[in-house]
């Protein structure tokens, strides 16, 4: 089925004439849709987009009633040109491309040679895998195992133990310190004990 063609009524009955792609002639008898009566003058149909061109003189042809030498056509439009009236008509182009796709699809599922049926497994390939199941296990069970190595502990990070020791150590001079600011203190305030003349006095004897 073309995507165009023309309807002419004829003796009471429609004659369907499809259009070419590309050019369609109608007119003398050199064309592809014969006109009676007509020898030079010639109307061209070209199909993308569709159009309607007349080479001749008078009459020239109308289209839903007026008169034109050239002239874009719609499905349904109604061509009257010497005592003919045609009417043209045309699938959408997308329900034809739609057409086309599926008429391609069905050969090529035509074309495909039929799929073939799976085999199935039977009871010597189970018994196979079966019997050499424990060989895997043993294989398996004899291979060297990987132990994870050690983690390696930072050097440098103190033990808790190491911390506390430092932290009495620490507030056992602090202690004696602060005793023995106490002492000296309360010995200058009791006695007058100076420090620079202890100090001396012990520097002396040391002397």
């Amino acid at each position: 089925m073309s995507e165009a063609w023309l309807e002419r009524e004829s003796d009471g009955r429609i004659e369907r004439h499809p259009l070419r792609r590309g050019l369609t002639r109608i007119g003398g008898p050199r064309a592809d849709v014969k006109v009676a009566g007509v020898a030079d003058d010639e109307l061209q149909l070209w199909d993308d987009p569709p159009k309607l061109v007349h080479l001749g003189g008078e009459p020239h042809p109308s289209v839903n009633g007026d008169e034109c030498t050239e002239a874009r056509l719609e499905p349904g439009d109604a061509i009257v040109w010497r005592g003919t009236r045609f009417v043209f008509r045309a699938l959408a182009r997308r329900a034809a491309l739609s057409l086309e796709s599926e008429a391609e699809l069905a050969e090529v599922r035509a074309s495909e040679p039929a799929p073939r049926a799976t085999a199935k497994r039977g009871p010597s390939t189970d018994a196979t895998a079966a019997t050499s199941a424990p060989g895997t296990t043993a294989a398996a069970s004899n291979a060297p195992r990987r132990t994870a190595a050690p983690r390696s502990t930072n050097s440098h990070e103190p033990s808790p133990s190491l911390v506390r020791d430092t932290f009495w150590r620490l507030a056992f001079a602090l202690a004696v310190l602060a005793l023995v600011a106490a002492l000296l203190l309360w010995g200058r305030a009791k006695h007058g004990l100076s420090l620079d003349a202890w100090a001396d006095r012990l520097l002396g004897g040391a002397r």
